[in-house]
């Protein structure tokens, strides 16, 4: 019995020979089933945020989203989004711990299969504007071209441009780049600002600025009446009457800059999330990834006294969420919540990440929601605590 209780962790009083346990023990011995779950090794906790980038959630109705319990636990831990008036591009640059000015062109056309070397190149979005009484209005980025329409304008813009040194390049039909020898004295404003707005105020600064205003006024009249569009006026589509510069630069030399994993969908910012991880020696997989993923990611880039892996960031970009298809599948609310916040959170839940970025946009605005790794105390409240999950208000316009 002695030895028994000894085992127990029990402290024993010894009289006449007979052990027994004193009435009231300084400690007992934890129970066998809590005994059993503390030689349990917990999941690895890896000190790198997770990423999540959803395009076009914040289109969705706002009752869409609440039948989501998803996001309601999303929302208990992370509180209110942080707007960002500069777009989505913005947004992930700096919930991805990269300076929100870094030029986002260069490395939107690596992602997309285009490498500027050290030239510079700006994002050349194909747009279309809509003269009202009293102004001109960007009314919407045209996304709809095919493979050959694409072409045929980039063409167009290429060859009239050439004395000027300046190449037009659509590794994509929606993707559009100018390619310059030179680097311009111009600052540029993001597409996604100026949507809805009048352009006249978000036209390029600095020294350079005229010329670029006059190329812009040339490639107006390049584009109108060319027979693209005039075909797709034909069957009722917007026809792309302007271009749109922004996010111009270069690629900047890697001076340790922390590894990005990424795996991303199509579509423009897709593209910078894949150029992030091109410029910075990380890694990139093919959409959808598998399963295991982001568990496999993280365990590679698990700092080993690696200062670049400790800053590791994994960065996912969905498709596109809305629209048409949303009825179903990934691009519908449920299927998002389903097959991508949810699995995030329980990672955040079981602290194997130290925070969650869901960046979104939609309706003329985009927002930031994170949520650091929370607590058992933390676990606890957030099981009782309901959290609304808010859309910030559209953007004035």
């Amino acid at each position: 019995m002695l030895d028994c209780l000894q085992q127990q962790g029990c402290p024993a009083i010894v009289t006449t020979g007979i052990a027994v346990p004193p009435r009231h023990p300084a400690r007992r011995a934890p129970p066998p089933v809590a005994a059993a779950a503390s030689a349990v090794a917990l999941p690895p906790r890896f000190p790198m945020p997770l990423v999540l980038v959803a395009p076009g959630l914040l289109s969705l109705p706002a009752a869409a989203l609440d039948r989501e319990a998803a996001f309601a636990r999303l929302a208990s831990h992370s509180g209110e989004p942080q707007v960002e008036p500069m777009g989505i591009a913005a947004a992930l640059l700096r919930s991805s711990r990269w300076p929100v000015d870094t030029p986002v062109a260069p490395l939107a056309a690596l992602g997309a299969g285009i490498d500027p070397g050290a030239g510079f190149a700006l994002i050349a979005e194909p747009v279309h504007f809509d003269a009202g009484r009293a102004d001109i209005v960007l009314t919407r980025c045209v996304d709809d071209l095919d493979g050959a329409e694409a072409q045929a304008l980039v063409a167009t813009l290429s060859d009239h441009f050439a004395v000027d040194a300046l190449r037009f390049v659509a590794p994509r039909p929606g993707a559009w780049f100018a390619l310059a020898e030179t680097s311009p004295d111009i600052a540029t404003t993001p597409v996604d600002a100026v949507v809805g707005r009048s352009p006249i105020t978000h036209l390029p600064q600095g020294r350079d600025a005229g010329t670029w205003k006059r190329w812009q006024d040339e490639i107006g009249m390049l584009l109108y009446g060319h027979p693209v569009n005039a075909a797709r006026e034909a069957r009722g589509c917007s026809s792309v009457n302007a271009v749109w510069f922004w996010g111009g630069g270069r690629i900047a030399p890697d001076r340790g800059r922390a590894p990005v994993s990424v795996a991303a969908a199509s579509g423009r910012t897709a593209d910078i999330a894949r150029g992030m991880a091109l410029a910075s020696h990380g890694t990139t997989t093919p959409w959808p990834p598998g399963p295991h993923w982001i568990g496999e990611t993280l365990r590679l880039h698990a700092p080993a006294g690696d200062a670049r892996a400790s800053n590791a960031t994994v960065i996912v970009v969905c498709e596109a969420i809305g629209g048409v298809a949303a009825a179903a599948g990934e691009t519908s609310a449920a299927g998002f919540a389903r097959a991508r916040l949810a699995p995030a959170l329980a990672m955040l839940e079981g602290r194997r990440i130290d925070a969650l970025h869901l960046v979104a946009d939609g309706n003329g605005v985009a927002a930031t929601w994170t949520a650091q790794a929370p607590g058992r105390l933390a676990r606890q409240l957030a099981r009782w605590r309901k959290g609304a999950f808010r859309l910030p208000a559209a953007s004035a316009r």
